[in-house]
């Protein structure tokens, strides 16, 4: 998810909530929100993926702390 587009002079909050999403393969993995640090404004939040499966494996640390709370629940491989 990059999130540079919406950072700007006035602060945005997200509210993006992600039920049961299957993801069968990515190049730059599996689950990333970025796109706030080189802008210098606030995009605040949450982020939330609840009973994600990944066909490859998942890591959970690709996202900008910069921007809005990162959560997953319940992650399966398979």
């Amino acid at each position: 998810m990059y999130l540079g587009s919406l950072a700007g002079p006035v602060a945005k909050v997200v509210d993006v909530r992600i039920t049961n999403h299957t993801d069968n393969s990515t190049a730059i993995g599996p689950y990333g929100v970025g796109g706030l640090s080189p802008s210098g404004y606030k995009v605040t939040g949450l982020i939330s993926s609840t009973n994600p499966v990944w066909k490859e494996g998942w890591y959970f640390g690709d996202w900008d702390p910069a921007g809005p709370k990162v959560t997953v629940v319940n992650p399966k491989i398979g």
